[in-house]
């Protein structure tokens, strides 16, 4: 009888790891990878939109939605999404940098300036956080924010 029990256990836990691992392959997160790969974008948002609602903290989810809402011209539904994560860490300098890019593209520049002044603030001394907004205030052909930028770092 024990035998047959630790043959069935060998036999039976690969099978079940194996089905997880493909269940987990095709989770909105895996799917929406590999839409934005193939180049649909809305079901790529759709479905980090869905990984979000289920885990707001989900980094690859928020940078694939900064990836693709702006091929389909919905950058400002990055706002809340990032405001949200901003809220539960605000010295993840990756959204730092991300909020600070996203608010001068949505030409908003006291927004990308409170967000640079947060991010230069955890790392002192470095200018990264100024040639960052200054570098996304040109891409949004805003010269005078840009200018700003590299004055105040």
């Amino acid at each position: 009888m024990l035998r047959v029990a630790v043959l069935i256990a060998f036999l039976v836990v690969p099978v079940v790891q194996v089905v997880a691992q493909r269940q987990g392959a095709t989770g909105p997160l895996a799917i929406g990878l590999g839409a934005e790969r193939r180049g649909d974008f809305q079901v790529a948002a759709t479905n980090y939109f869905v990984v979000l609602s289920e885990n707001p903290d989900e980094s690859q989810a928020i940078l694939g939605l900064s990836r693709v809402l702006p091929a389909l011209n919905r950058r400002e539904e990055l706002v809340p999404v990032l405001r949200n994560a901003l809220a539960r860490d605000s010295t993840n300098i990756g959204l730092l940098s991300l909020a600070v890019r996203t608010w001068s593209l949505l030409e908003r520049p006291d927004s990308a300036r409170r967000y640079a002044e947060r991010w230069s603030a955890l790392v002192e001394g470095e200018e990264e956080p100024f040639r960052e907004w200054a570098q996304s205030a040109l891409e949004a052909r805003d010269r005078a924010s840009a200018k700003l930028a590299l004055e105040t770092g």
